[in-house]
């Protein structure tokens, strides 16, 4: 969950989105192993775009029009956003208990689950080339 979660953060190549991608990436890697289906965490992704971007567009646009009612919904739209994080924190701590993780069909041994994900091509050029643009967005 942790590499699933830095590769999500460097993929989005910037170091303000860095942080919360990191904590989402993480997040959709254990829907991911729970559940198996892959289409959850496209959901939820596609959700935190559209309420993160699209819609504050949106009212942005409308706020050009109608200043007090683009205000408006611009705070309502964020209060739902910090309400999504807090109702999930809330979750999180109220059933932290019942997270499980299901063993593998097949076990790799230590050494050779770093090398399969740390020390392959792919990787090393991905990690240099997000260290890269991480460190052009500063």
């Amino acid at each position: 969950m942790i590499v699933s979660g830095l590769i999500f953060a460097m993929a989005h190549g910037n170091f303000y989105q860095f942080f919360y991608a990191f904590g989402l990436g993480m997040i959709f890697a254990y829907v991911y192993l729970h559940t198996g289906k892959i289409r959850y965490t496209i959901g939820f992704h596609m959700l935190i775009n559209f309420m993160g971007s699209i819609v504050p567009m949106a009212i942005i646009e409308l706020e050009k029009v109608n200043p007090m009612a683009g205000r408006l919904l611009l705070t309502g739209n964020l209060m739902m956003m910090f309400g999504y994080v807090i109702c999930g924190g809330v979750l999180l701590i109220c059933c932290h208990r019942e997270l499980s993780f299901h063993p593998g069909y097949t076990e790799i041994s230590a050494g050779r689950k770093n090398r399969a994900v740390w020390l392959n091509m792919g990787m090393i050029l991905f990690l240099l080339s997000g260290g890269a643009l991480l460190a052009l967005s500063l």
